[in-house]
Order: structure tokens, then sequence, then C-alpha cells
């Protein structure tokens, strides 16, 4: 179990020590590319104004809210995983910690 110990709310993942390892992961971790059949067309434009459709994304309203310090990513880029299956998109197979480290680069310069 991962913590993140810099955030307003408590927020976690689990990381299931198998097939290379893969994170389990709530709000804050998403892998949303492109908006499904299931959003109406309003909730389509406004997430997407906000920046949710992303690959390998950080969650914009997650960020807003709780403001985590860059050092929660120092320690979640040194975890071992290969793959992510978040609650807020499709999983991401195989390459999830290169992805993942460069958007905790770009969002935190770690």
């Amino acid at each position: 179990m991962f913590a993140f110990e810099t955030t307003k709310l408590p927020e976690g993942i689990l990381r299931v020590d198998r097939d290379g390892g893969i994170l389990i992961a709530c709000d804050f971790l998403q892998n949303w590319s492109e908006p499904d059949e299931f959003f109406a067309h309003d909730t389509r434009r406004v997430m997407q104004d906000m920046g949710f459709f992303q690959p390998a994304n950080l969650g914009p309203v997650w960020m807003q809210v709780n403001e985590p310090g860059a050092d929660d990513f120092v320690r979640l880029n040194q975890l071992a995983y290969r793959h992510l299956l978040s609650a807020h998109g499709v999983p991401l197979r195989d390459h999830a910690r290169e992805s993942f480290a460069a958007t905790f680069q770009r969002a935190f310069a770690v």
C-alpha cells in the first residue's frame, strides 16, 4: 500500500506484486484518452476543457482539491510497476511507470 503524505485528504494506491507490478488507483491516476459513449454531451465538453481526457493523467479535480507535494511523487517514482488499473479510464498496460514518470516530471519536475 502506498499512502500519500502531503495531500489534504487521504489517498492511497494498492500495488499488486504480479506481472511486473500493478497499481490500482482511484481518482488521482487516470488514463482517459477520450470520452466514451456514457458521457453526456455537456459533461464531455466541460471535462475536455478541464483537461481530463489525457493518457497517464493526474486527476485535475483531485490535484486542485488535494494540492499534493512533489515528495509523494518522488516516492511513487520509486515503486516498481508496469500496469495501472484506475477508476477513471482504461487499463494502462506494460508501460505505466514510464508514462506516469513523464507526467510527474511535467507536473512536479521530479
